[in-house]
């Protein structure tokens, strides 16, 4: 398949020299031009993402070197459909709106799906499911509008079987899942085993059940959430789904290569960004899904089988030290009696049998997994009581050595740090000394996803900007500080926050890509910034 059909973008946009209506770059359809002339002027820029990726055994793949930081891909949602995971709201079917508190609520009048007005009911989204209801003569009675958690599965499903045979990229992604046999499919043919059976004897579709089988998987493990506002009667709250099928197309990865930057919060256009040196051949890789970042190899690995079926085989997963960070890596409890700090690793890269860096002692897995299990346990439970900074503090301190058999960056700490972050946001005002200790934490996670997950993903980016505020917040201090005590300690405090909230703005920056994102930093570069949720 040729690059130009990699993914679902507009037909025309704003040149990039210029900003007048242009046409995309017909070989890589990144960039938009007005005419050969501009697109000549921007060569230098354009050419290091041009016609750089190609389908590879229905993968993308580099079909050359690839350098970090260069644009690959750039993609509108192929499909998009009502909020997969709005259980308890009646949606919708085309902008998404929740219309559960209206009684009656309004319906498609062909097919009685709901619709908030004509203009959604005629839409062309709606056109694929509206026509199968009507070709099997069926119209939804108003009094079937109460099970609201399944119409927007079966109109997700409906879309998605009905366009796999005029997208060859969704049949790609139909190829690429064919195989795939694990728990996680056999569960999700008996949760949407109901929707179907809706879709084929109440509402008698004439598609195959395997069909809507295909369709139902790649809404279950690719539909991305996103929420927006409609101003068509008033200002009112969306939820729906979108499928991108060429960024799904990319081969799951521990260490992924490639993120996504948010190009447009307006349309939901998505680029993706190479983190790292790619080499020709080389797969584009994206995180694994259902996994968090700081889990050990052995628990996403466990995920991995179970959702597809794989046994990951990432540069990270292959790293006994898991990229020098040893992640799920305890301490040796002979050494540490001895008083010396020494970690259980892997002998090997499937992670069978492991032993110590300092004794030599050999332990099994679930020797390894029982000397963190009791810290495991105990970090849930401060969590399910909503417990504060202070407590989940001195947990992280109890646990680490010589007190206890974890370090710094193991698996369960990392985990803690991410609650501590979490449980300082939800208590919202902070003195002088948790602000220091939340900074702490943060520059912590930090550094961990430096080396765990470097690069442009959502997790660097909401801790940038987290980090951000927390400097902010000390800067606007020392300066309130300075106008009603002037003293030199003060102008070094200011002097010094300014720096540093100046360099996490080119942090920030050099990972966004929302033009309004980046507009915002640069018109105050002091002032407040809130990051667009769907970054």
């Amino acid at each position: 398949m040729s690059s130009n059909q990699l993914s679902n973008i507009a037909l025309s946009g704003p040149c990039d020299v210029c900003g007048k209506d242009g046409r995309p770059c017909a070989r890589c359809r990144l960039n938009y031009y007005c005419g050969k002339e501009h697109q000549k002027v921007h060569w230098p820029v354009h050419k290091l993402g041009c016609g750089v990726v190609e389908i590879r055994g229905d993968l993308l793949a580099a079909s050359k070197n690839i350098p970090a930081g260069t644009v690959v891909l750039r993609e509108l949602p192929t499909l998009r459909y009502p909020g997969q995971n709005e259980q308890f709201k009646l949606l919708c079917v085309e902008c998404g709106v929740d219309m559960s508190h209206l009684n009656p609520p309004p319906q498609c009048s062909k097919c009685g799906l709901p619709a908030c007005g004509r203009q959604c009911s005629e839409s062309w989204d709606h056109q694929a499911e509206c026509r199968e209801f009507q070709r099997a003569k069926y119209k939804v009675p108003v009094a079937a509008l109460a099970t609201k958690f399944l119409f927007p599965r079966a109109v997700a499903i409906l879309r998605t079987t009905l366009a796999i045979p005029d997208n060859p990229l969704l049949q790609h992604l139909q190829r690429k899942l064919g195989s795939l046999n694990t728990p996680f499919k056999a569960a999700m043919n008996i949760e949407c085993n109901f929707v179907l059976q809706y879709l084929r004897r109440t509402v008698g579709v004439r598609l195959s059940e395997a069909d809507l089988r295909m369709g139902a998987l790649i809404t279950s493990l690719y539909s991305a959430d996103m929420q927006g506002v409609t101003g068509r009667t008033q200002i009112s709250q969306t939820y729906f789904s979108g499928l991108y099928v060429g960024m799904s197309l990319r081969k799951h990865s521990c260490f992924p290569n490639t993120g996504e930057k948010l190009l447009s919060p307006e349309t939901y256009e998505y680029v993706v960004v190479t983190t790292r040196d790619v080499v020709a051949g080389e797969h584009l890789t994206d995180p694994v899904r259902f996994c968090e970042w700081y889990d050990e190899t052995l628990q996403r690995r466990r995920v991995v089988a179970g959702q597809w079926g794989l046994d990951c085989d990432c540069v990270r997963c292959r790293d006994p030290t898991e990229l020098g960070m040893y992640v799920g890596s305890p301490c040796c409890a002979n050494c540490s009696g001895n008083g010396k700090k020494c970690l259980v690793v892997p002998d090997d890269d499937k992670h069978r049998r492991w032993s110590c860096t300092g004794c030599g002692a050999q332990m099994t897995v679930a020797q390894v997994e029982a000397v963190s299990q009791g810290a495991r346990n105990r970090l849930e439970q401060l969590m399910q009581k909503d417990s504060s900074p202070d407590s989940l503090l001195s947990f992280v301190a109890e646990q680490l050595y010589p007190r206890g058999p974890l370090h710094p960056t193991h698996a369960v700490v990392l985990r803690a740090r991410e609650y501590i972050r979490e449980s300082f946001k939800r208590r919202g005002r902070a003195n002088q000394r948790d602000m220091e200790r939340w900074e702490e934490v943060t520059r912590a996670q930090l550094q961990a996803l430096d080396r765990l997950m470097p690069g442009t993903n959502r997790h660097r980016v909401t801790t940038l900007v987290e980090l951000r505020w927390l400097v902010l917040s000390r800067l606007r201090t020392a300066e309130k500080n300075l106008a009603s005590q002037h003293s030199e300690d003060l102008v070094r405090y200011v002097t010094t926050w300014k720096d540093g909230v100046r360099e996490l703005n080119k942090a920030i920056g050099d990972v966004l890509f929302s033009k309004r994102d980046k507009d915002s930093l640069a018109k105050d570069p002091f002032g407040d910034f809130i990051l667009n949720k769907r970054v």
